[in-house]
């Protein structure tokens, strides 16, 4: 049966329009209709918050009416195999994101898996090598999927201050921002640290903290940034939490 351009849109829009999230991304390769479709109710997200949950799979396995979280399929973003579908989530809003809130974990876990990508993507194309003549070599396509946020606008880390070693290891992965964003186009990058009581800040185990935000400071070329890079202590007493930076610009 044939169905014309406008129909095939129609038939998109009804299906699409009651799937969850996850299905959505996954029809997108039903057909180029399908995906034109769906990436237009992708493009409505431009901010992601990923946060760390030590009650996640408790949380996974509550069903509740009124949840209003959309849970992966297969993954609840724990193990490595998650990891590479959190990459592949973010991916599918690479293009209209603007907005990432992220924990300090997290961040590490992003890199170092963009990390094991490249020495993959590396060692891929020295297996190819072997076959190729030398001056085919300049006709190879290069992957381009970095950087994985093309549209960031704002980038904020929240950090608890026992946390700071996963800011400070970032830089030992050999991976730049430039592979997460593009620096000319952020309007800020904001280090949030929640610490004790302000009390403890004098305390020695707290002075190592300037050691991590400055290997951070670093990795994320701040002094390029000039006035868009900032940082934010937070003083709390251990029984709260950190609350969130607000969205608002």
């Amino acid at each position: 049966m044939y169905m014309s351009t406008a129909e095939q849109e129609r038939l998109a829009n009804f299906v699409l329009s009651g799937a969850s999230l996850f299905d959505v991304i996954r029809w997108r390769r039903i057909s180029r209709v399908f995906k034109k479709v769906a990436d237009k109710r992708l493009a409505a997200f431009t901010r992601i918050e990923v946060r760390m949950y030590t009650g996640i799979a408790q949380m996974h396995g509550h069903n509740c009416n009124k949840d209003t979280y959309e849970w992966h399929p297969h993954a609840k973003v724990m193990m490595t195999e998650d990891v590479k579908a959190l990459i592949q989530l973010l991916s599918s809003f690479r293009h209209s994101v603007q907005q990432l809130f992220m924990d300090s974990p997290i961040i590490e876990l992003l890199v170092c898996q963009i990390n094991r990508q490249q020495v993959n993507i590396l060692i891929g194309m020295l297996r190819k090598s072997r076959f190729t003549c030398k001056n085919s070599h300049k006709d190879a396509k290069q992957p381009t999927l970095w950087p994985l946020l093309p549209k960031l606008k704002k980038l904020t880390i929240t950090s608890q201050s026992n946390q700071l070693e996963h800011l400070s290891r970032l830089l030992t992965y050999a991976v730049g921002v430039d592979f997460l964003y593009q620096t000319e186009n952020m309007d800020l990058l904001c280090l949030k640290i929640c610490m004790g009581t302000y009390s403890q800040w004098s305390q020695k185990p707290h002075i190592r903290m300037f050691r991590h935000v400055t290997k951070f400071r670093q990795w994320t070329d701040a002094d390029s940034l000039g006035e868009r890079y900032f940082q934010q202590f937070s003083g709390r007493s251990r029984q709260k939490q950190c609350r969130r930076p607000s969205s608002s610009s």
